[in-house]
């Protein structure tokens, strides 16, 4: 083999050394152009994020529970506020027994109501046979049984700063 011959294998060494390390930097360089994609995503984010605490923090809500249950029948709370309440959640809280009510939102002036017939209807019951039992051993009963009512509201304002309110007894003893 003569000169020529090595400097031709050589040469296409070269370019297969030239072609590996190219295709290695292209490699390298793609990676590099994801990885500063992926940050810039996560900057976005974090400025996002910041953006809706800075918003959350300088809403202003103006929601109040108070109960406006109109008789035993039906246990009422209203939103005495003026703005709207979203993802409500109402715990009502009767006899020992809680009852979860859910709204996805109370405007102001709206109102979250639970039909408690059923219990007034079995306390009433219950009192009956008390009273009878006690009129046969000579005590006499006056009063009427009361339902008495608590309520615990979760929710949210419109930007998802979340509000909590424990109410109750209804009515008041």
């Amino acid at each position: 083999m003569d000169l020529s011959g090595i400097g031709s294998i050589a040469g296409v060494v070269v370019a297969l050394g030239a072609l590996v390390v190219a295709m290695v930097a292209r490699r390298d360089s793609k990676r590099a152009a994801d990885a500063a994609d992926d940050s810039a995503a996560a900057a976005k984010a974090s400025v996002d994020l910041e953006t809706a605490r800075e918003q959350r923090h300088l809403e202003r809500s103006d929601v109040e529970w108070e109960f406006a249950s109109p008789d035993e029948r039906t246990v009422v709370l209203r939103n005495a506020g003026s703005t709207t309440a979203y993802r409500a959640e109402v715990v009502f809280t009767i006899r020992g027994e809680r009852y979860v009510v859910a709204h996805d939102e109370v405007r102001a002036g709206g109102a979250v109501e639970f039909d408690s017939s059923e219990i007034a209807l079995q306390a009433r019951s219950q009192y009956q046979a008390e009273v009878a039992a006690e009129g046969d051993a000579g005590v006499l009963y006056i009063a009427y049984p009361t339902i008495r009512a608590r309520a615990r509201v979760t929710w949210e304002t419109k930007l998802g700063t979340p509000g909590f309110r424990q109410l109750g007894p209804y009515p008041s003893p």
